[in-house]
């Protein structure tokens, strides 16, 4: 997973570098009630959150066009919120065991959201 997560950063800063106004940003957090907040204002941004254990919680908020957010939370009572607002966003949330609540919006045009809660 974290050979992922290095590929996946290299490929991604590359891309954000090329462009004004690209943030990347990746937490990966284990233990129990880590919090992770995530504000990116811009265009391209992408925003990738990996929480295992218990009682985590993911917050996003993108503003601007062509956003990614995804989260993978494994562990139980784990919470997500992601908030996106303009075109072409995608999110995806990914929750392993119980008690996980996750929470998507987004507004504009063409976005994309897919949540997985096993």
């Amino acid at each position: 997973m974290k050979h992922l997560l290095l590929a996946t950063a290299v490929v991604l800063s590359g891309a954000g570098a090329a462009l004004a106004g690209g943030n990347v940003s990746l937490t990966d957090q284990m233990g129990w009630f880590n919090g992770s907040s995530t504000t990116q204002l811009g265009m391209n941004n992408s925003a990738i959150t990996v929480q295992r254990d218990y009682g985590n919680t993911s917050t996003t908020v993108q503003r601007g066009i062509a956003n990614f957010s995804g989260t993978g939370q494994t562990g139980a009572f784990n919470n997500s919120i992601t908030d996106q607002l303009g075109l072409g966003n995608y999110s995806s949330t990914i929750q392993g065991n119980v008690g996980n609540s996750s929470a998507t919006v987004q507004t504009g045009v063409g976005n994309v959201s897919s949540t997985v809660q096993n």
